[in-house]
């Protein structure tokens, strides 16, 4: 081999070797890779501004300035990954906090607006437009309203059944959404209401045949007399009653569709 390639490949030897020796130097001593690096990004960019490119070539190719370069850049960013990894856990922290401090209420709103009365429930509805997201338990309440809504709605409903029995339901609609005392709100729930009792009345006497058959009878008694004494606009009054109109439509799924005769 000829002393001309001996000497290339011991360079490259020490060469390498010099590289790696300033590489772990620098990784360990971090403060003296930054001086180092400024050093050098300064002294290259003086020779950069007066066109110096052989300094500059030289600076650039200096293997103390590439390992002291290198080593603090690899230290910078693994701070800033660092950094960005503590501010995602504390994100996610704060997040899990607010989270628990929203579940916290919104179940507390719940069971406070399960036992408020309708009308001031239905307040609630206006205090949620545009919430500001930092007013957590405004949120809650107003998560907690829409998500209670349509149960709270269904339980006034079945209040108004139980308040109002049979015709005093229908009275009650009528005045809820009629004339001066139209209710806006109670008018549609009174509808749904009296639509439900007439439903459960003529379910519950599709499953009690014998009491359909007593209380037509007793309709088609008193029909039919009115009408022997001569009292037709009664009995049409009578027909469109309460009660006999409820027995008369349930009596149709029975094959019934008129008071002219008793069920057998």
């Amino acid at each position: 081999m000829s002393t001309k390639w001996i000497f290339v490949i011991f360079s490259c030897v020490f060469l390498n070797g010099c590289l790696e020796s300033h590489d772990d130097y620098y990784k360990a001593h971090i403060n003296e890779a930054e001086l180092k690096s400024h050093s050098c990004n300064l002294s290259l960019n003086n020779a950069q501004s007066i066109k110096d490119h052989a300094k500059a070539d030289e600076i650039s190719e200096n293997y103390e300035c590439i390992a002291a370069i290198k080593a603090y850049k690899a230290y910078k960013q693994r701070i800033e990954q660092d950094h960005k990894i503590k501010e995602k856990l504390a994100a996610r922290r704060l997040e899990q906090i607010n989270q628990k401090k929203f579940d916290d209420e919104y179940a507390a709103q719940l069971l406070l607006l399960k036992d408020l009365p309708y009308l001031n429930y239905l307040t609630i509805k206006k205090q949620c437009k545009n919430v500001p997201v930092a007013f957590i338990n405004i949120r809650a309440r107003c998560k907690a309203y829409n998500d209670s809504f349509e149960a709270k709605q269904a339980s006034e409903i079945v209040a108004l059944q139980k308040k109002y029995k049979g015709p005093e339901l229908e009275v009650f609609r009528d005045k809820a959404c009629t004339g001066k005392n139209f209710d806006q709100v109670y008018c549609g729930l009174a509808m749904v209401a009296a639509k439900n009792q007439i439903k459960q009345l003529k379910e519950d006497y599709l499953s009690n045949v014998n009491k359909l058959k007593a209380d037509f009878n007793q309709c088609q008694k008193t029909y039919t007399k009115l009408i022997e004494q001569g009292e037709r606009r009664q009995a049409q009054k009578l027909l469109l009653s309460y009660q006999c109109k409820i027995v008369g439509d349930s009596a149709r799924k029975l094959k019934v569709y008129n008071f002219k005769k008793a069920i057998l």
